[in-house]
């Protein structure tokens, strides 16, 4: 008799189990295909899957595993969505919540990742509450934003929970690594890159832009923090900025990455060709401890990646 093999639950120690068993109270039942746990609701099917570090910058840390979240949409939307040109894939973006739509095997995806350090101590009350939303809303983010913004569903209109308070607790923290301020409109820092060889003929700046908007609700996830990081590269045209939006958006879902990824990167909100990433934080992640200090750290280590990548690229 051949008996099936029962699931690794706690792959590199990280209690999937409770993952599914917190889902499934939620109403999201899981099951275990080829050994990813597996998330299908009408829309769409996300898998988690954990995989073994890749090099790192070891400055940051020792690495335990990584969880990448690969959303399929369901055939529909798949099918709608066939032939959709990159600028589009980037523009929808704009609405981004957890996750970015992105290109894998030519087909578009919905994805988000989890890079866990050695010395982190934070499943319970950071990570795995940040997972299930990510696997809940990132999908119904960008689909809900792009409805509603064709005019297919009604933008949902909810203040913040974050108040004034919120944002002072951040700079105060920040205050040690960075230029920042805080009010009742949100937090903004400025991120010094150290790159030495950015291009002043280009127009580069060394300081990326760095906000926390609480009064910007999402037209599908309603209230929550809105927070944009814009780079200060300039791009020759927006065709130049598509593409590396594209490149980037896929660059974040390898195990090499060590910041967290759950946003995407996207053309500016404004005008003109500015490179910014995206990502809206719920109202139901308010009473997460640390959550929006953690997503301000995870920007400035971020600001300082994708510098050195752009000046590799504008070297070679």
């Amino acid at each position: 008799m051949f008996w099936k093999k029962k699931p690794n639950e706690s792959p590199f120690g990280l209690p999937l189990g409770a993952l599914r068993q917190a889902l499934s109270s939620a109403g999201l039942e899981g099951t275990w295909k080829n050994g990813d746990l597996c998330f299908t609701t009408e829309q769409a099917t996300t898998s988690v899957i954990v995989s073994a570090p890749n090099q790192h910058d070891a400055s940051l840390g020792t690495v335990r595993a990584v969880i990448r979240l690969s959303t399929k949409l369901n055939e529909q939307l798949e099918t709608a969505l066939a032939g959709m040109s990159d600028e589009s894939v980037v523009g929808f973006n704009r609405f981004a919540g957890l996750g970015a739509m992105y290109r894998e095997d030519a087909a578009v995806r919905i994805g988000s990742r989890l890079t866990i350090f050695d010395q982190e101590d934070s499943w319970g009350q950071l990570q795995c509450p940040l997972l299930i939303a990510a696997i809940m809303s990132s999908a119904d983010a960008i689909i809900g934003g792009i409805k509603g913004a064709t005019g297919g569903e009604v933008a949902q209109s909810e203040s913040s929970a974050w108040t004034t308070d919120d944002f002072e607790a951040i700079r105060v923290t920040l205050a040690k690594l960075c230029f920042c301020t805080s009010g009742t409109d949100g937090f903004t820092a400025e991120f010094g890159l150290s790159n030495e060889n950015l291009s002043v003929v280009r127009g580069d700046k060394k300081t990326a832009l760095f906000k926390l908007i609480p009064n910007a609700p999402h037209p599908k996830l309603g209230g929550g923090l809105l927070c944009l990081l814009t780079m200060p590269q300039s791009f020759q045209d927006s065709d130049e900025l598509c593409r590396c939006c594209i490149q980037l958006n896929q660059m974040e879902m390898s195990t090499e990455v060590s910041v967290p990824h759950f946003g995407a990167w996207c053309p500016g909100f404004g005008q003109g060709t500015d490179l910014t990433y995206v990502s809206f934080i719920p109202n139901i992640l308010h009473d997460c401890k640390g959550i929006a200090t953690n997503f301000a750290v995870w920007a400035q280590v971020r600001a300082a990646w994708a510098s050195r990548l752009l000046e590799s690229k504008n070297s070679s």
